[in-house]
């Protein structure tokens, strides 16, 4: 069962010890030996699940932090002596309870004090690096639209107001002289919008400047480099008849700019396989570059 918040472990039904799995926080499979706050005997203080009832005590422990292997802390028993407490008396939030019945502990840390919260980092963007500098791109330029909209406007403005007079068929002529009447009926019914709401039109006129059709085209491309990595025969492994799959597509270009791998997982890029090189038998040496397989095999059942 796992565990839900940070604990001190006060008694467990394996006696002297727990085991837990931390395999959610630290990626670890192992069990972990953990035991119960002791005197300096090696007893709990806390005998059994009936005693915790009778027993007295105050805990004094560090303030919440990040650090998940280690814990300090002071277990003050009422009438005895107090005694440190280390990580192996702390269960993380998180770890899981193996091989172990039942375990009794006291709360140190909930919700975002504990550990495992603290050490939580927000997921990382999934975004590939030429994505990253399209959309940087669009981000230029829809700043460069707003600019360009705002002096537009501007522009517009400062022209109008000085050839006004010669607007007088669109109804931006203030002196009414010598217009025809036709003109001048539709001028004084007409509702004009305030100058500043012609901005969204300028706007609007220079949607163009987006390259909209940039992203489906990288998509397309993507698309068909996923064909690419499905069917090449060298990412092909005959063994386990297992080809290569591109469970996703914006990261194809990403692939390319790799140079170098380092891992500290021998087991996860290379194959953990045993090959016979060579033995010793009797003082004689069979196997190695020079001595095939098959000859030794032949020497081994001819000394037989």
């Amino acid at each position: 069962e796992e565990i839900p918040a940070d604990l001190v472990l006060l008694w467990s039904s394996e006696g002297v010890q727990a085991y837990v799995e931390t395999a959610n926080i630290d990626g670890e499979t192992n069990l972990k030996i953990k035991k119960p706050a002791s005197d300096d005997e090696g007893r709990p203080f806390v005998p059994s699940v009936a005693g915790a009832h009778e027993t007295k005590f105050d805990l004094e422990f560090e303030p919440p932090n990040g650090k998940v292997h280690t814990f300090e802390g002071t277990f003050r028993p009422a009438g005895a002596a107090e005694a440190p407490l280390d990580a192996n008396s702390f269960l993380l939030r998180g770890s899981v309870l193996r091989n172990t019945g039942e375990v009794l502990g006291v709360v140190a840390y909930t919700g975002k004090d504990t550990r495992l919260v603290r050490n939580s980092r927000a997921a990382p963007s999934k975004l590939s690096e030429l994505e990253r500098v399209v959309n940087n791109i669009i981000y230029f330029i829809l700043g460069s639209m707003v600019t360009l909209t705002t002096v537009s406007l501007i522009a517009y403005l400062v022209f109008i107001g000085a050839n006004r007079k010669n607007f007088w068929y669109i109804c931006e002529r203030t002196n009414r002289k010598r217009v025809p009447s036709l003109f001048t009926n539709e001028c004084d019914v007409k509702n004009f919008p305030p100058p500043g709401s012609l901005w969204p039109t300028f706007f609007i006129l220079y949607t163009n400047f987006v390259p909209l059709s940039l992203y489906v085209t990288i998509e397309i491309c993507n698309l068909v480099q996923s064909f690419y990595i499905n069917f090449d025969l060298e990412m092909y492994d005959d063994i386990s008849d297992t080809p290569a799959l591109a469970r996703t597509s914006n990261m194809n270009a990403d692939l390319g700019m790799i140079a170098h791998v380092f891992s500290d997982k021998t087991g996860t890029l290379t194959q953990n396989v045993m090959t016979f090189r060579m033995c010793a038998a009797g003082g004689v040496s069979y196997g190695g570059p020079d001595h095939p397989l098959s000859e030794m095999r032949a020497e081994i059942a001819s000394t037989d």
